[in-house]
């Protein structure tokens, strides 16, 4: 793109003519900025050296000059943004008002005057080829100038000195030569409109058939390069599925497990390797049998079809199975995953067989294994529970020997101890679990053995619980258990009073990982300072104090009506 190109890149989307109107009126206003100088130059030097004007510069008239050589300058940057007729009116009215306005303000001889008008005649003339296709303007622009022409010379009269009858013939011929030159003008702007007009037919014409001639070459073009791309694809698509193919079989047979394909009859359709191998057959045998004759054999055969037509319409993936090894006829298990595909237009069945021979006598062993050890830690937690029975009856037996209250006490405590650990183990031989302890059952049960171990108390003493299944592990039960032994121990020891009755609400809740356990009584309390001071003389509160620390447990009281023990401690959860 050249320097000219680059200046009327507005005009890139406008029509042939205006472009190359566009272009002219460039060269026209670069002339014309050329020449204005030029002529301002003359102007001074004629005005210098003319005795009318005492040798002095007309700055009216050199004024006007330089003022429309702005002008010329700013028409330019008009057409330069794309303005192209606003520019070229305004290019013409300002070099016809200049000239005009230069010619009444001059006072220089007659000749340069008629040369002023001859320039105003050749601008008249030349004006509406280029400017515009209404053909009337050049009859607007002619009448504008002649009238001003007549002012002009009615305002000139005297100056030139004319003769009284040359002035109505000047005045006349040069009438008459602008309306010849704005006839002339016309005729030419109606051929030359013509002209463009056909032009613009067979140029829109010619340009619809190149752009016919380049679509239909752009589709064939299209059409070579989509067939093209979709030969190599196809190309690129049979090289891949050859690839794809290659590479499933060698998955097919590379798998450690058996693969069969089969339809919904229960006909073989292919194998892979290990599945020839893990049924000792070969591959053209294979392919001539029923899924039926892989199974192990039963003596109703009609169990093997319906369990071939419930894997058929089933969504079950996953089988176990008794297979048979068609080479010695042998027995094993096997386990089959299964899945529905569509094969060469036809819904077909893979199956994945594996081998789980191995894997049975493990679990079997296991299993074994298992029970022998379930019934040996039974036997365990039995011994123990028994061990602490008859510990717990000796202590009994003791007590009852005892006169002395305090001692008497001391004993039935340690028998209740005793029987807060024998009912864990109790718990762990009555279920199937060994890490995990029903807390709930388990106080329920407690509560009764020690209401049982304290039935000679005066008083009635009745306990209420509402407890929720909580379950620990036997790292914290066995000394939960304790606590609460103690604790429900203590109330029932000192709630019961001759006043009346003995109530012990029995509370246990988990909540966002917390078990919470109230033992609460309506007894006459015990004292805070028992609980709160720094030395705990009560056997019993020390007891209680080391087996809260030992389960990190946290412990309140409240003895405002009664006592009210809150214990909280973390779940295993």
């Amino acid at each position: 793109m050249n320097v000219i190109d680059r200046l009327l890149r507005h005009y890139e989307k406008s029509g042939f003519v205006v472009k190359y109107k566009a272009r002219f009126l460039l060269y026209l206003t670069g002339v014309i900025l050329l020449f204005i100088p030029i002529m301002i130059f003359y102007s001074v030097y004629i005005q210098l050296h003319d005795p009318d004007l005492n040798y002095s510069i007309n700055w009216p008239v050199i004024s006007m000059e330089i003022i429309g050589y702005a002008i010329i300058v700013g028409i330019t940057i008009f057409l330069l943004r794309g303005y192209f007729f606003i520019s070229a009116h305004l290019m013409i009215s300002v070099i016809l008002i200049t000239v005009w306005a230069v010619m009444f303000r001059d006072h220089s001889n007659v000749i340069s005057r008629l040369d002023t008008i001859v320039i105003v005649i050749g601008i008249l003339m030349a004006m509406p080829i280029f400017i515009t296709r209404k053909k009337f303007l050049v009859f607007v622009y002619g009448g504008v100038n002649i009238f001003v022409l007549f002012i002009f010379m009615l305002h000139t009269r005297e100056h030139f000195h004319l003769p009284g009858g040359s002035f109505p013939d000047f005045l006349a011929d040069t009438t008459i030569s602008l309306l010849f030159i704005a006839i002339t003008s016309y005729n030419i702007l109606s051929i030359n409109n013509r002209a463009l007009d056909q032009y613009e037919i067979s140029n829109t014409a010619l340009q619809k058939s190149n752009e016919e001639l380049q679509a239909t070459t752009e589709e064939l073009i299209a059409a070579n390069e989509e067939y093209e791309a979709q030969n190599e694809e196809l190309i690129r698509s049979e090289e891949a599925l050859r690839l794809s193919e290659a590479e499933l079989l060698s998955i097919f047979n590379g798998t450690h497990d058996g693969m069969i394909i089969f339809d919904v009859e229960g006909g073989i359709l292919d194998v892979n390797d290990r599945m020839l191998e893990m049924y000792g057959v070969d591959r053209d045998r294979a392919l001539q049998l029923n899924i039926r004759d892989l199974s192990a054999p039963i003596p109703d055969s009609s169990v093997i079809d319906e369990s071939v037509r419930k894997i058929a319409g089933s969504e079950k993936t996953l089988y176990e199975w008794k297979a048979r090894r068609l080479s010695d006829n042998s027995v094993f298990d096997v386990e089959v995953g299964v899945r529905h595909l569509r094969r060469r237009g036809a819904d077909v069945i893979l199956a994945a067989v594996r081998d789980i021979s191995d894997r049975k006598k493990t679990e079997t062993a296991l299993r074994e294994s298992l029970e022998e050890k379930t019934v040996l830690i039974k036997e365990i937690h039995h011994r123990v529970k028994n061990n602490m029975q008859v510990i717990s009856s000796l202590l009994n037996m003791q007590a009852d020997s005892v006169d002395e209250p305090r001692a008497n006490q001391a004993l039935r405590d340690a028998i209740g101890r005793i029987h807060s650990m024998a009912g864990i183990h109790e718990k762990i031989y009555s279920t199937e679990s060994f890490s995990r302890v029903d807390m709930a059952a388990y106080v329920n049960e407690l509560s009764k053995d020690l209401l049982n171990l304290h039935s000679g108390r005066k008083g009635t003493i009745t306990i209420q619980p509402r407890l929720k299944p909580v379950f620990l592990g036997m790292d914290k039960a066995i000394p939960f258990g304790l606590l609460i032994n103690e604790i429900l121990t203590n109330s029932i020891k000192h709630g019961s009073s001759e006043s009346g009755p003995c109530a012990i609400d029995l509370t246990m809740d988990e909540s966002e990982g917390w078990i919470t356990m109230i033992i609460a009584d309506n007894g006459p309390g015990m004292e805070p300072e028992i609980f709160s001071s720094e030395q705990k003389t009560s056997m019993g509160m020390q007891i209680i104090e080391a087996l809260a620390r030992q389960i990190n447990a946290t412990l309140s009281l409240d003895v405002d009506r009664g006592t009210r023990f809150t214990i909280r401690v973390r779940s295993d959860s």
